[in-house]
């Protein structure tokens, strides 16, 4: 009975370090989205091959929380929904292409150096975009 409840006190332990850990990457998660504010560069490889696609990227921040703006001749105006900061240390949302009727699964995470790491998912695609903060 004692060694049972040893183990018990063990994985609750465990338990309760694993939460603590998950609600610090999420709580950091949060904070890197407000540094995330403002407007970055966009280049990614184009999907469906051509010229890469370039743009401006604007996270923007209001009574909802933090999300994007951005916006091309081909694909029309694409807003976010809010960013919902993970356990994982990433924040995830996801934004409709319209042209295509296609809904896109983003993350993002701040680095350590400063850069933001986007990833989109659709339809088993996976692109990476780079981003760079527009200088003032």
């Amino acid at each position: 009975m004692k060694r049972l409840l040893t183990i018990a006190a063990a994985v609750l332990a465990l338990c309760l370090s694993v939460s603590a850990q998950a609600q610090d990457k999420s709580a950091k998660a949060a904070a890197d989205l407000q540094k995330m504010v403002g407007a970055w560069n966009f280049e990614m490889d184009n999907p469906m091959g051509g010229e890469p696609l370039t743009g401006i990227i604007n996270f923007v921040k209001d009574a909802k929380g933090v999300h994007f703006e951005m916006g091309s001749d081909e694909l029309g105006k694409m807003v976010s929904d809010p960013f919902k900061p993970e356990a994982s240390g990433k924040s995830s949302t996801v934004f409709t292409v319209k042209e295509y009727d296609v809904d896109v699964l983003c993350y993002l995470e701040l680095k350590d150096d400063g850069s933001v790491k986007m990833t989109m998912e659709s339809s088993g695609l996976v692109m990476e975009p780079k981003l760079t903060p527009v200088k003032k």
